[in-house]
């Protein structure tokens, strides 16, 4: 069905598609469609990034529910273009003690999270009866397939938004649920405010960004509105928060753990899609489906190659986003020290002694080398920890 689907649009765009199949072996499928030429002065040009953001709701009480930190910084980020300072939850049971504290407009409540999910817990508000039966309650979720919204409605919610948050999903959202009184119309004078100050941001940095293999800084901008202040920051923290979600994802893949894989590799899904790295977002997405149907062997086999991909993609994050200076409290390492144990962890590396490497590492890493030194030996300790030898060994021959 699926074939014949797609035969009918490339022949609408006036296309063929040929098969060449050899039974046992497989089936090559080649798609050729016409490119015609465009006229450049048919482009829309939306030069108003900051439309959707022309009203603002600064009396409303609003309450984001995300059990991961990047996605809730995302949303206050965005919501504080509405002018909103909303209240943050980090697990269902959270969210629960927070709604009977406090009278909220609005709940934007995470589907994906662990103990108790956003089904679950908007269940559990609803039990409370009175005025919780009508709490506006809206499904944050980064698996807006066909038959969602049928789904969440039937489940309690009263809409969804699909992540990563397009601006004008939310504020389309912002003006159907909430009190009207609470809605204000921003003047001209304020628009142009926002968007003098996008603009302000220096040019370098998004040359330099353009070079990065796996991030598509326009599609990470449109998620933004444009903002391009709000983007880089948002692609700070998306690097602050990287490795420490791709040791969690080893660490779970190591224990056999799929469910925790699954909910951790959901949310590395919408981040990197946030960010405008969409080649990796589809693996992630391909991880979580091959999880969530207990495929072990099939996330077995593609985890590696993308947890090589996300390390490096870390690695060049970390040109734009160096550590802050701060203050070693570190033992000051010797030079020759580092050079003679480097060498015993190769030998190791070698001989696929993986207990010997990672415990030298380790020791290693107590001890001061320098910022440049001290994250590379950082990552040969996760890459050894994953068995990812050649990349282990690659890293420490680059320090000595």
């Amino acid at each position: 069905m699926g074939l014949a689907i797609s035969k009918t649009f490339i022949e609408m765009m006036g296309g063929s598609v040929n098969v060449e199949s050899e039974y046992g072996k497989g089936s090559v499928f080649t798609i050729v469609i016409p490119m015609v030429e465009g006229n450049p002065s048919e482009i829309r040009r939306d030069e108003g990034f900051c439309k959707e953001c022309s009203i603002s709701a600064t009396g409303a009480n609003v309450l984001v529910v995300d059990d991961n930190e990047y996605n809730l910084r995302v949303a206050l980020g965005l919501l504080d273009l509405f002018g909103i300072d909303a209240d943050t939850a980090s697990s269902g049971k959270e969210a629960i003690e927070m709604i009977l504290k406090n009278d909220f407009d609005i709940v934007f409540m995470d589907h994906m999270m662990p103990e108790m999910d956003g089904i679950e817990t908007t269940d559990e508000i609803r039990k409370l009866g009175d005025k919780y039966k009508k709490l506006t309650i809206v499904a944050l979720t980064a698996n807006a397939i066909q038959g969602s919204k049928e789904m969440f409605l039937a489940n309690g919610f009263d809409g969804f938004i699909s992540k990563p948050i397009e601006m004008s999903a939310l504020a389309n959202i912002l003006i159907e649920w909430l009190p009207p009184e609470k809605i204000v119309q921003k003047t001209e004078a304020e628009m142009d405010n926002v968007k003098t100050e996008n603009e302000e941001t220096q040019g370098d940095f998004w040359e330099a960004l353009g070079k990065v293999e796996e991030i598509d800084a326009e599609i990470g901008l449109r998620r933004m509105n444009g903002l391009k202040d709000m983007y880089r920051d948002n692609l700070r923290l998306f690097h602050e928060k990287l490795k420490e979600s791709c040791d969690k994802m080893t660490a779970y893949m190591d224990d056999e753990d799929l469910k925790s894989f699954s909910i951790t590799v959901h949310a590395m899904k919408s981040a990197l899609a946030s960010v405008g790295a969409a080649g990796l977002s589809n693996i992630a997405f391909r991880l979580e489906t091959a999880s969530k149907n207990n495929d072990a062997e099939y996330c077995a086999k593609q985890f590696p190659g993308f947890i090589k991909r996300l390390i490096y993609l870390n690695e060049q994050l970390s040109v734009f986003f160096p550590p802050e200076e701060a203050v070693s409290e570190k033992e000051k390492g010797c030079p020759e020290h580092l050079r003679e144990n480097l060498e015993r962890v190769i030998e190791a590396v070698d001989c696929y002694d993986n207990d010997t490497g990672i415990e030298i590492l380790s020791k290693l890493t107590a001890y001061d080398f320098g910022e440049e030194a001290g994250g590379l030996l950082e990552n040969a300790l996760t890459a050894l920890k994953q068995y990812n030898y050649d990349d282990a060994k690659e890293i420490l021959e680059r320090v000595i």
